[in-house]
């Protein structure tokens, strides 16, 4: 087992990036509770490189990984490389607990960093991630966080925000999802990604959420193709207009012109839950989308080209996709066949 509670640093001096590496080998359970530092804060210094490897990687609610740049955001790899690609050893799983910070951000002028949460088993995600673009110019950095399954809560918060440049982007990338608002359902319903989170973010940058239902099931270091999921993204209540009943009912609403795109493996289903009792009261519950401000929605279904792959809406009456004058909906699908043989066409009756 390898635990830092402490500090340390390796801050670059005269533009030589500095890099950590918290590693373990096979069967290894590597931790974080103290802080990382690669930062880079002087003038026209960048910011390093943090990896946290092992095959249970956790960063504890006091973890603090900074790399950090004047000129540009480094890299911090927790459990794996982006998408698990790259020579770093894979995690079976991640957790990354409330309370913990990696900050990526380009401090005067750059880009933001590049942050990567993976493991080929389960992620959990509750903790915040900065990659800004710098304050006088420069482009917010690339987020992701990714599992077969993956489990962010409503305390997570991603931050690619860029006042002067392009903003970044934040990637999503599980098996199969179900969206919904914890605070809303409690503990007895099943949600993967919660909405307050991902609302939130929307503010910030633009998000991604792709599904593969390909992932690799693995156990030890060896993997199989195939996982077993549907690559379904399901959507239970309102993104982009969600109260958060854990913290008094307070109203999170998506009113920037950032994207959030929806793409699925087989499926997006907007979901009805009739008559049922959650922290609002008593009645029906649907899946909807509400962008403002110039959001922009994208909806992709049959992401592997494979011929099949709808968006379904449980019930149009209940269910909508609302963009404002200055938003975009964009819905690509391929219609598949039910159980009578009859195509089951998208109904684009319900969004305005």
């Amino acid at each position: 087992m390898v635990n830092n509670t402490g500090i340390v640093q390796a801050r670059t001096v005269e533009n030589v990036n500095g890099t950590i590496v918290l590693g373990g080998g096979q069967q290894s359970t590597v931790s974080n509770s103290g802080t990382l530092d690669s930062s880079g804060t002087a003038m026209g210094q960048q910011g390093g490189t943090v990896k946290v490897l092992g095959d249970k990687v956790a960063l504890a609610a006091a973890s603090k990984i900074d790399v950090s740049g004047d000129t540009d955001g480094g890299t911090v790899l927790v459990g794996g490389n982006f998408l698990g690609a790259g020579p770093e050893r894979n995690a079976l799983t991640t957790n990354v607990a409330a309370g913990s910070a990696i900050h990526a951000d380009a401090i005067s002028r750059g880009n933001g960093g590049q942050v990567a949460v993976w493991s080929n088993d389960t992620t959990s995600f509750d903790g915040s991630i900065s990659a800004r673009g710098g304050a006088q110019g420069g482009d917010g950095g690339q987020v992701e966080t990714s599992g077969h399954t993956l489990k962010v809560s409503a305390s997570a918060a991603v931050d690619t925000a860029a006042g002067r440049g392009t903003t970044g982007s934040w990637l999503l990338d599980p098996a199969d999802i179900t969206i919904g608002n914890r605070s809303l359902w409690g503990p007895s319903v099943s949600i993967d990604v919660d909405s307050v989170a991902l609302t939130r973010a929307l503010n910030t940058t633009d998000v991604t959420i792709k599904t593969t239902a390909s992932l690799p099931a693995c156990t030890g270091v060896a993997c199989t193709s195939g996982s077993g999921a549907s690559g379904d993204i399901r959507i239970l209540d309102p993104i982009g207009g969600v109260a958060d009943f854990n913290n008094g009912g307070y109203v999170y609403n998506w009113v920037s012109p950032k994207t959030l795109t929806l793409s699925a493996y087989d499926d997006i289903r907007f979901v009805i839950a009739r008559n049922v009792t959650t922290a609002a009261g008593t009645g029906d519950v649907a899946g909807a989308i509400e962008a403002q401000g110039g959001g922009n929605i994208v909806l992709r279904t049959d992401n592997a080209g494979r011929g099949q792959g709808t968006v379904r809406f449980d019930d149009p009456n209940s269910s909508y996709i609302y963009a404002d004058s200055g938003s975009t909906v964009n819905i690509f699908y391929n219609p598949e066949k039910d159980a009578n043989g009859a195509w089951v066409p998208t109904d684009y009756s319900i969004y305005n």
